[in-house]
């Protein structure tokens, strides 16, 4: 019976014998493993936690100016405000559009689109919801702001044509990128990013699109960014000048819309005299820009054709 006793003191002690250096040895493992993800992989994980926690954000460049002789400019950028709503800074995205909507002009269209948008992004991503806004409507956002959480008011750029009609057959305009036009440029990808499309906007198109930049953002592990650091300026897009004098243009334009007649009012007494006395405005006038052509014995006439031609031009 003691000796049954002692064998089995000796089993036991043999089997804790063996866990405890399973033990010893499996710590040994596991410190030893520390050591070398702490130690000597230290900076090669250091550089991949720096890379996950910073991005590059690509900001695109001011696109370059379209100049006349005089440098007068023929397309040029202005601001662009726009309004963003981030879903996650507000309990109700629906009653803060409504609240929005009483302040700034909203389409029906434009509600669902950011109501759709909403659905399929991730609460921390801002959701464009109208742009093209006047300094007065960004004014009434700004005082309206403690009662509108989540929207955001960000300030961009877009094309701006100061003589519209009398110069878009020489400049064109631009345009959102097609997908036929992506050639692999991130730049091309940015939301917001136009090229020439007919004009000079188009031949020069990529003379004056400069070079884009890039800018660190620190983001968190779901992808909000935390916070933006400090970049270049990036390089801004060249000017074009043109030998057009559009002083001279808007002048040509005029004396050709009036013709051997005389511009007038719609409102002129001249006008309205032809008018009752039963003459009708000639085929081809056009007096929704408040402007009719009468010549000097007061009758109704329609624009005329004609050319102009420079002539010994140095």
């Amino acid at each position: 019976m003691q000796r049954k006793s002692q064998d089995i003191q000796r089993l036991i002690k043999r089997r804790t014998v063996i866990l405890s250096g399973a033990k010893v040895t499996l710590f040994g493992l596991l410190m030893g493993r520390l050591y070398y993800l702490q130690v000597v992989e230290s900076e090669g994980y250091k550089t991949l936690a720096e890379n996950n926690r910073f991005n590059l954000e690509l900001l695109p460049p001011t696109r370059g100016r379209i100049l006349d002789r005089n440098d007068v400019p023929l397309a040029t950028n202005k601001d662009n405000f726009r309004i963003e709503i981030v879903s996650e800074q507000t309990k109700d995205v629906s009653k803060t559009l409504e609240i929005l909507q009483q302040v700034v002009t909203i389409g029906h269209s434009d509600i669902r689109r950011v109501m759709e948008q909403i659905k399929r992004k991730r609460g921390f991503v801002p959701v464009p919801v109208v742009d093209n806004l006047s300094r007065s409507d960004i004014a009434r956002v700004a005082i309206h702001a403690p009662y509108l959480p989540g929207i955001k008011i960000e300030v961009g750029q877009t094309r701006y044509y100061p003589f519209a009609d009398s110069a878009v057959h020489l400049t064109g305009y631009v345009a959102a990128v097609s997908q036929a036009e992506l050639t692999g440029d991130p730049l091309l990808e940015l939301p917001d990013f136009r090229v020439g499309k007919s004009g000079i906007e188009k031949a020069y198109d990529q003379k004056m699109r400069g070079a884009a930049t890039q800018r660190q953002v620190e983001v968190n592990a779901l992808g909000r960014i935390i916070r933006k650091l400090p970049g270049d300026d990036g390089s801004a897009g060249e000017d074009v000048g043109i030998t057009v004098d559009i002083r001279l243009q808007n002048f040509c334009a005029r004396r050709l819309a009036q013709g051997n007649s005389t511009l007038v009012r719609v409102d002129d007494p001249r006008i309205q005299r032809a008018l009752n006395e039963g003459q009708k405005l000639p085929r081809g006038t056009d007096s929704t820009n408040g402007q009719v052509n009468i010549d000097d014995k007061g009758r109704l006439v329609a624009p005329e054709s004609g050319a102009v031609v420079v002539m010994d031009a140095f």
